[in-house]
Formats: C-alpha cells, structure tokens, sequence
C-alpha cells in the first residue's frame, strides 16, 4: 500500500496554551513487499501462449524485473522431463521484450510466445521461463504461486511451459519419389507416392 500519515492535533483547553503549529505529523512507511505470481497455461502447435505475471499490489514505483525463455540446453544443468526437448526459433519464438517493468498503477504483464506449428508427430514440448532478478527489494515471490525450481545455480527461480502436439499420429506420412530418374525425352515419367501407414 501507499505510504501514509498519521497527525496528532493538541486542541485549545483551560489551564495550558497551545503553540503554534498545533500539531505534529508522522510519515509511516509501508514495508510490504508486493509478490508476483507466475503463470504460464500451456498451449499447443500453432497458437501464442504466455507468461502471466500478476502483482498482489499496484507498483507504486517503477518496479523491473528480468527474466528470460530457454530452450532444452538449460537440461543440461537442471532436471527436466524425458523426451520433451525443444529449439528456439524453431519449435517456438518469443514475442516480447523479456526486461519488463511494472509502471506505477501497474499489477499485470503478459510474456508471450508463439509455439510454432509442424506436421511432425512428436512429444510435449518443454520451454522454460527463468527469473534471474527480481529488480527490486520491493517485491518477492508469492508463496502459493506453483514454481517448479528455486536454484542456485541460477541465482533465480524458473517455470515450465507446455507445448502439445496437434498431428494425429494416426495420419499417414506421405512420400513421393520418381521411379525411374532421369528419363529421356518422349519417354513416360512415373511417380510413386507412398502412404506409411496405409489409409484407414
């Protein structure tokens, strides 16, 4: 909250005289912190999701905080799930800026990302989203808020997002290949294409 005052006023009585200024005024500070909470609602192929990032508390100041979205090299140093290894720029691109700030008034700011689509049938996708610095001795983690890490390493706290898959696995692969090549003119050019699995 706001810092606020508190003023003491020493009213006219019998017996004594009251000097000027009648009264005295104390600033108290408020010491809350303002905590962020994090959310990142998985998407699939082809759609934008995002970070939310929601303050209990409008900034009253200018409040920045730094983070960034890695790809599967960051499970090199921390523990992620099997099988869910993913490329920026190639299974997803990011759509803003990663320094945010919370202007005064502000409580919310959305990190969004696009998880681009493929026909390739594969498993859920990880990506995490990594807070290196809060920016600010005024704010901290909100306790109920659901982070998946808090590591030295890092010196900060990261989060995964989830990108599923959107191709049916049951859809045929189709290939097309010239049999034979090269062919000589006025001969006839023959194509095979070939559906695995066969069409159901």
């Amino acid at each position: 909250e706001l810092n606020g005052e508190v003023t003491v006023t020493v009213e006219t009585g019998t017996g004594y005289t009251v000097s000027v200024p009648p009264s005295a005024t104390v600033t108290v500070e408020d010491d809350d912190k303002a905590m962020l909470k994090v959310e990142i609602p998985p998407v699939s192929e082809g759609e934008i999701g995002g970070a939310k990032l929601t303050l209990n508390q409008a900034a009253t100041r200018p409040i920045s905080i730094n983070s960034s979205w890695s790809s599967f090299w960051t499970c090199d140093f921390i523990v992620c799930p099997e099988d869910t290894s993913i490329v920026q720029g190639e299974d997803f691109r990011t759509l803003d800026d990663t320094e945010i700030t919370f202007e005064p008034g502000e409580i919310t700011k959305t990190l969004r990302f696009m998880a681009n689509d493929d026909s390739a049938v594969e498993s859920t996708e990880l990506l995490l989203f990594y807070i290196s610095d809060l920016g600010s001795d005024e704010i901290t983690l909100d306790p109920s808020t659901p982070f998946d890490h808090d590591d030295p390493f890092f010196t900060g706290s990261y989060w995964f997002g989830y990108i599923y898959d959107n191709d049916n696995p049951n859809n045929p692969n189709i290939t097309i290949t010239p049999n034979p090549s090269p062919v000589i003119e006025g001969e006839t050019a023959t194509f095979t294409v070939t559906a695995t699995p066969a069409p159901t």
